[in-house]
Formats: C-alpha cells, structure tokens, sequence
C-alpha cells in the first residue's frame, strides 16, 4: 500500500476512487493501493512513499497504468517494463562485506642471544706491560 500524506500548508480534502473515500489531511498518513494512487500522483502537496507490498502490485499493473506510473516518476523512461520499473524503484540493498578479520601473526619466538665471551689474552696475543 502506498502510504500518502499532504503538505502542511495544504487544506484537507477527501478524493473518491473505487467506490471508496480518501482523506488525505498533512496530520494523517494515509494508505491506498498503488492503482489507485497513480491517479493522484501528480497532485500538488503529496508526499508518495511505496513500501515492499507495492513491489508485488508493479506486476499486476495494466499497461496504462505502468506508463502512467513512468511518466510521472523520476528516474524511469518511456519503454522500461514492470520487472525494470521494479529494480529502479527497489533496488536491492547491498550488504557490506564484513570486515575481514585481522590474523594474528604467529607468536615470535624468543631468539637466543649469545653474549660474547670475554676473550682472555692468550699467550701469541698477552700484551707487555712494563
């Protein structure tokens, strides 16, 4: 259903399509099928949200209301089927990869270090002292 509410400045008023009374006031957020809000789509002082329950209703559209829906709306042209219409409107919503984990490096091994052995003067290398 095709949620519809009007501007604030606007003054309520009631429309009847199908055999059915709609007040669209700026204080109530209204909802109507889509066949019937493309009649009323180009109305000054409409806000006109589709939800998911419209994706399905796109399909079901004659002909005449399909173009009438393209020509009123951004973004489509003249020519798009119901299945492009239904991509345009709803687009699929893309899942961020998730963050790949950071991989603990291996934990290092502690290095032996040798310390130099003192060399003691051997006998070719034994300095005079006087």
């Amino acid at each position: 259903m095709v949620q519809i509410k009007q501007s604030i400045n606007a003054l309520p008023r009631t429309i009847r399509i199908g055999g059915q009374n709609y007040v669209i006031s700026s204080k109530k957020t209204i909802q109507m099928p889509l066949n019937h809000a493309i009649n009323i789509w180009t109305e000054p002082n409409l806000t006109i949200e589709l939800d998911n329950m419209d994706k399905a209703d796109i399909g079901r559209l004659s002909n005449y209301k399909l173009n009438q829906l393209i020509k009123f709306t951004d973004g489509l042209q003249e020519g798009d089927t119901a299945s492009q219409v239904e991509k345009i409107l709803f687009p699929k919503k893309v899942k961020a990869s998730p963050k790949p984990k950071a991989k603990k490096a291996p934990a290092k091994k502690a290095k032996k270090v040798e310390t130099p052995k003192k060399e003691t003067p051997s006998e070719d290398n034994k300095e005079v002292r006087k």
